[in-house]
């Protein structure tokens, strides 16, 4: 079996499709679609999922979760269906269309029927619900067709806006975050040092002039602040146990040794759409109505329930994208761009817990699970001619700690941030528009644009 847990549109059809973002239209987020050239959001059929590769080679396939693939236009109830799930591979399918939704009342969809899991359930929280349904899909799928691989895909809604989660998960993270971002950040880097996730000898980046030191944010907003990065670790916290649950379902099934489970975490970076001061309702900060500070502070009980969409203040992004630059949308920089991936697969994997250090992309997801398959790319699927694979497959670092790099170049763009990288250097272009700057403008080849030339080996 294959079980892929991930999560951010431009990411998301580059794992799906195994091309990059612009190579299958999703250049832009699904509700912003337009008629440029590779931002249409109309994914090509010249561009097969892994899923339908993987149905056609007889996989049992199923998705789980955030979606967000579909063009605004296209998810009404009567379709088209061809960009829903089930149009691109998946037999099943439950979960939002949407990029965001509230956790405890989401616009849930059962194959293409929409449904209110939370009806008459006060407990209800949408994280576990799709963990319940992927659980509940892979004990039949194996009663029914024990001879059957199967294919399931799992993408939660956290760790995107509104940050929802019961109190008890937040209140874990009491007081943790008292000394604020910039002490966050430092810890943060001190234990990826010790745990050998960066190398010794790497520097942290400095802290941005557009982002204030938490010794000069004001106190009076402080427990604001600080709870609402409580309920961030809480909701982070949360969907790890659910994926958790995902892995023990595996073990009890007795099919875990064999099922090589893939765990990406994270969003193109955390992210800083919250604002200096935070959010109640992110919503608000979406369309250019930021809300007074004292408001969120009188409102902080309502951090993480259904009363409120909240988002944490953006400099909790940046310490969180230790020891990068910058955070979501600033793609120019890892801290736009670097996710943690984990991968178990017992039967190919010996080195447990070993870390690698060679350069990969998510569109080098497909053609690894495609080899660990035992499956050759097609050259057509339902009769049409498919466009190269622009991914190369990560196995010979799954046996080899030191394996030669097979990824050599790759190119980075989300909303004119943009980088190119090649063997080891990446030229990063940031155009000056910072995240939370709602609606400035891009400035492209403007004198705030700015490109720099790192040596990822040593700088």
């Amino acid at each position: 079996g294959v079980e892929l847990v991930e999560a951010q549109t431009l990411a998301r059809h580059s794992v799906e499709s195994g091309r990059n973002h612009h190579a299958v239209h999703m250049g832009g987020i699904a509700e912003a679609g337009s008629a440029f050239p590779g931002y249409d959001c109309i994914i090509p059929r010249e561009a097969a999922t892994v899923a339908e590769v993987l149905k056609l080679s007889g996989y049992s396939t199923a998705a789980f979760g955030k979606w967000h693939l579909t063009p605004l236009r296209e998810q009404s109830l009567t379709g088209p269906f061809d960009r829903w799930p089930m149009g691109l591979g998946f037999e099943r399918f439950y979960g939002i269309l949407s990029a965001e939704a509230s956790q405890y009342e989401p616009p849930m969809f059962d194959q293409t029927t929409p449904v209110m899991p939370y009806e008459h359930n006060e407990r209800y929280h949408m994280t576990e619900d799709i963990a319940d349904r992927a659980i509940e899909w892979m004990q039949l799928q194996r009663s029914t067709n024990p001879h059957r691989p199967f294919f399931a895909y799992f993408a939660t809604g956290a760790m995107h806006c509104p940050h929802h989660v019961w109190p008890e998960w937040a209140d874990k993270f009491k007081g943790q975050f008292d000394d604020g971002w910039d002490a966050l950040r430092q810890r943060v880097y001190e234990r990826q040092l010790q745990l050998g996730v960066i190398p010794k000898g790497t520097v942290l980046t400095p802290r941005p002039a557009e982002i204030p030191a938490w010794g000069e944010y004001p106190d009076k907003y402080k427990p604001a602040a600080r709870r609402l990065m409580e309920v961030f670790a809480g909701f982070m916290a949360h969907t790890d146990a659910q994926v958790g649950r995902l892995l023990d379902a595996l073990d009890d099934l007795g099919i875990a040794d064999n099922t090589i489970f893939v765990y990406v975490t994270g969003d193109n970076g955390a992210s800083a759409e919250g604002t200096v001061h935070g959010a109640w309702s992110a919503p608000s900060f979406q369309n250019g109505m930021p809300e007074d500070p004292d408001w969120i502070l009188e409102h902080i009980d309502d951090f993480g329930t259904a009363r409120c969409e909240n988002h944490y203040n953006l400099a909790w992004a940046w310490a969180l994208d230790a020891p990068f630059q910058w955070m979501k949308q600033v793609a120019s920089h890892f801290g736009g761009t670097r996710n943690a991936m984990a991968v178990r697969w017992p039967m190919g994997i010996s080195d447990k817990g070993g870390l690698r250090q060679q350069f990969h992309h998510v569109v080098d997801l497909y053609p690894t699970i495609l080899e660990a398959a035992g499956i050759e790319a097609p050259n057509s699927v339902n009769g049409i001619k498919q466009m190269p694979l622009h991914g190369v497959s990560m196995m010979p670092s799954f046996a080899n700690a030191n394996a030669a790099e097979t990824h050599h170049t790759q190119y980075f763009e989300m909303f004119g941030n943009r980088a190119m990288y090649h063997d080891g250097w990446i030229a990063s272009c940031f155009h000056g528009r910072v995240p939370w700057d709602r609606f400035g403008s891009v400035p492209f080849d403007g004198p705030q644009e700015k490109w720099e030339l790192y040596d990822i080996r040593n700088d």
